[in-house]
Formats: C-alpha cells, structure tokens, sequence
C-alpha cells in the first residue's frame, strides 16, 4: 500500500460512531399537519379488507395512516377527509369518535 497509510482505528470509523452511539427512533407522518413525528406520538388507523378501522396498539396488517394525538388533527383530519385519501378508502364517523375517545 504504497502512499496510503491509517494513522489509527477512527480515521476508518470516526465519522459515522455518532450515528452507531444514539438510540434509534421510528418516525411517521401526521396525515393532516404533516410534521414528522415520534411514533409515540401518533395513533393509527389502518385500512383492512377495504375497511378503516382504529388501530390503537399499532399492530393491524394492511395499509396504515398516522395522526398526532390532538384534537385539532383528528378534527381538521375529519374535515379534509385527509385519512381517507391516506388508507384510500372510506372512514366514518365512528372511526373518528372512536379514535378521539382513545386519544383524549
């Protein structure tokens, strides 16, 4: 290796150690105010077998859609009708309360 040399173990590592030393944490977007946001932080809904429903745990298969947990998001949410162009199908108004009686 003519003209390359490592001075020591970190040239090779060094700048990348601060991404392998901080914890990870999954991130989603609000369907309605679009922040990005800690999972912890949103609740979902998912679309199965062409239904919406409240997915509380964060668990259900199929298309999912997420929404901060404030009653200005699932209000603004129900209005835009942005869930239901998310999971592409139709949420009805007991998705919402339901969703808003776990919520708040």
């Amino acid at each position: 290796m003519d003209g390359v040399a490592l001075s020591r173990k970190s040239d090779i590592t060094g700048d990348i150690t601060h991404l392998i030393d901080e914890k990870y944490v999954v991130e989603r977007r609000c369907v309605f105010c679009r922040q990005v946001r800690p999972l912890a932080e949103l609740v979902r809904t998912a679309r199965v077998k062409d239904e919406a429903v409240f997915d509380p745990r964060g668990r259900a298969q199929g298309r999912g859609a997420y929404i901060c947990r404030d009653a200005k998001c699932i209000e603004g949410a129900k209005r835009t009708r942005a869930l239901e162009r998310s999971l592409k199908c139709r949420v009805g108004e007991d998705i919402y309360n339901e969703i808003l009686k776990g919520v708040c």
